[in-house]
């Protein structure tokens, strides 16, 4: 039975909806992994803790796509460039060369030995709650694990104490082929977080190192903190545009404080849609030249309030008014850097309006302004352009991401350190917080490179190389190398093609370029495949390839030994079993049999002798007595290499 910890006023909402005010929220998208997984969750200034033992190869949070943030009811995916915060292996866990020998394959974990024992905590950055009341945790999440032995749980920190909020219930994963089912939560947060302004929230995740696991692991996404407030909203609203030609269309974005609301009311005098209950109701078309007001009123539990704002829109009698669309240099910076803006604007716009949430300076009315942000978060850039025939707004949402940069940390891994001349490698960049490269590879073609990822180096002359990687952003730059030996390519001589009769027997000789290793194949037929001389007896043509290997490098030469085929069977009509070494057995005669089947009768009819191995010859006995001297009959049955098959029947003498 799972035994839950209430805390005071905490309580566990599922499903509900709402129009609860958002004040903070994390996707984890803020900053791309570059490496493609394996990212800390340093990335998105989240950071880790440990809060018991951890072994040697313990489970890790990690921030990537490769656990694919996707809808609540969802299973779980590969990337589809939605990053979330998970617990997945390191590439040194026990069984990490089963199922994912780089680490990070998503949330999946490892749970083989003591070495995988598991015991973190994700945190948040520190959240300001001043203001906010009745605050909601809600999130969508994947878990599984073994019982309370492998689990995931909720945490909250009011400043002084982290305490456990929620175990977190194991996602119903059914139907989704052994992946997991993103599911969606809501926590209530005790009352010490109103107005707080030091709370964290985190996420633990444990594991016992049994060698007992059941994936996925824990993986989370969509994080946002909303609250209910307990006094009466203030109405506000803004439009898209504000002056607008006969025939266009405004959106209407509600502003208002003090959600949820329990009712939503709109009026547009003048607008095709003369009201409306929704919260931001889109599309509001206005067919006539004129001035007109807008109003909203909104209700919540403690009251109303409403907003009237008289001749807020102006439509005019327009021609041809300029439609605003706009570009930026970079829409992922760091904080401190700047932004160049480009209009892109059609319709011949004579006058720009610019409006730069977070940025310095906050409007701008150049064609093509230049802005700087300070401050880490995501902001929303707004182009209002006009000309004698009207004006015309576009709004990029979430436009400019702002991250708290640190300083480069160089890394990389080559494909190979030790090679042959003529070999090429690739390169890992597993470089963090870097957005330029300078890459210098010494004996190599290309010799230098700036791309991320610099593709194939080829080595043409034997030697000790380095390469260098300058990993730089606008904080600094960090610099790493490493070395590669290229060995000199071998050589090997293999005696000549040759041709032997079935059944002969050819020596086989490799001369190397020095004291290296041989390899000969195919190795049937062969007496010493691992030296440079061997005997071969194959029974039909073959081609035999030699490798000889020296410090790391190899070269190859063949031998083709071409057998004649002579076939030939038959069966001796007499022998003298009497001891003497001389013609003391029976035996079938020939070449090229690959299968036969040789049976002796007595004069009875009683079957003597049977073999079907031409290297076992009949010694005249029946269950260990000699026979007396006599004609005896026999049946041979076979098949020859080259298909033909066939059947002899005939008499033997034994002489005594």
């Amino acid at each position: 039975m799972m035994k839950r910890l209430l805390l005071p006023l905490l309580m566990l909402l599922f499903g509900s909806k709402g129009f609860s005010q958002v004040f903070y929220q994390e996707e984890f998208d803020g900053t791309v992994c570059a490496a493609g997984s394996g990212c800390d969750p340093s990335l998105v200034g989240w950071t880790v803790t440990n809060v018991g033992a951890n072994g040697t190869d313990a489970n890790k949070f990690f921030i990537s796509c490769q656990e694919n943030g996707n809808a609540a009811g969802q299973c779980g995916s590969g990337c589809g460039n939605d990053q979330s915060l998970h617990v997945g292996n390191v590439s040194t866990s026990t069984a990490a060369f089963i199922f994912c020998p780089t680490g990070d394959c998503g949330a999946a974990y490892d749970d083989s030995s003591p070495n995988e024992i598991t015991n973190i905590r994700a945190e948040s950055p520190t959240i300001s709650c001043v203001g906010q009341t009745n605050i909601v945790c809600t999130f969508v999440y994947m878990e599984t694990g073994e019982n309370l032995d492998d689990d995931g749980s909720f945490w909250y920190f009011d400043g002084v104490t982290w305490v456990m909020a929620d175990q977190i219930a194991k996602s119903n994963n059914a139907g989704c082929s052994g992946q997991g089912k993103w599911t969606a939560y809501s926590v209530s947060l005790p009352a010490s977080a109103n107005n707080n302004p030091n709370v964290k929230i985190g996420f633990v995740w444990k594991n016992d190192g049994d060698g007992v696991a059941t994936d996925p692991s824990f993986a989370v996404d969509d994080i946002k903190l909303t609250s209910n407030p307990t006094s009466p909203p203030v109405a506000s609203f803004t439009a898209s545009s504000v002056s607008i030609c006969e025939g266009d269309c405004i959106n209407f974005t509600n502003t208002s404080t003090g959600a949820p609301f329990t009712a939503t009311s709109w009026t547009f005098s003048g607008a095709s849609t003369a009201s409306s209950t929704l919260d931001s109701p889109s599309n509001i078309c206005y067919p006539t030249a004129g001035t007109y007001d807008v109003s909203l009123t909104v209700t919540n539990a403690n009251g109303s309030d409403t907003d009237t704002q008289v001749s807020f829109i102006t439509v005019n009698t327009c021609t041809t008014p300029p439609v605003a669309a706009f570009s930026a240099n970079s829409t992922t910076i760091c904080a401190g850097d700047a932004v160049n803006f480009t209009d892109l604007s059609t319709g011949a716009p004579t006058t720009w309006n610019w409006t730069f949430t977070g940025g310095t300076p906050g409007t701008s009315t150049s064609q093509n302004p230049t802005v700087t942000y300070a401050t880490a978060g995501t902001y929303t850039v707004t182009l209002t352009v006009g000309n004698a025939n009207g004006t015309n707004s576009i709004t990029q949402t979430n436009y400019i991401t702002v991250t708290t940069c640190s300083n480069p940390v160089a890394s990389f891994t080559p494909s190979a350190t030790s090679l042959c001349e003529g070999d090429c490698i690739t390169i890992n960049n597993t470089s963090t917080s870097a957005s330029t490269y300078g890459w210098i590879f010494n004996g190599g073609t290309p010799s230098t490179s700036t791309s991320q990822n610099p593709g194939v180096i080829c080595y043409s002359t034997p030697g000790t190389y380095t390469i260098q990687l300058i990993a730089a952003n606008g904080f600094g730059a960090d610099t790493i190398s490493t070395t590669i030996t290229v060995g000199t390519a071998p050589t090997v001589t293999a005696s000549a093609d040759t041709t032997i009769d079935l059944g002969s027997t050819v020596t086989l000789t490799a001369v190397g370029s020095g004291s290296g290793n041989y390899a000969w194949s195919p190795t049937s037929g062969l007496t010493s495949p691992g030296t440079a001389t061997t005997d071969a007896t194959p029974l039909g043509t073959t081609a035999y390839i030699v490798t000889y290997s020296e410090n790391g490098c190899s070269a190859t030469d063949t031998v083709v030994v071409t057998v004649n085929i002579i076939e030939g069977i038959g069966v001796p009509n007499a022998f003298s079993p009497n001891g003497d070494q001389i013609n003391d057995e029976l035996f079938v005669m020939g070449q090229g049999i690959v299968k036969m089947n040789f049976i002796v009768y007595n004069r009875y009819g009683q079957k003597v002798f049977e073999t079907t191995d031409q290297s076992r010859g009949w010694d005249g006995t029946l269950d260990g007595k000699k026979l007396n001297g006599g004609v005896f009959a026999y049946y041979l049955e076979y098949t020859l290499i080259s298909g033909a098959s066939g059947t002899i029947k005939g008499n033997v003498t034994v002489v005594r």
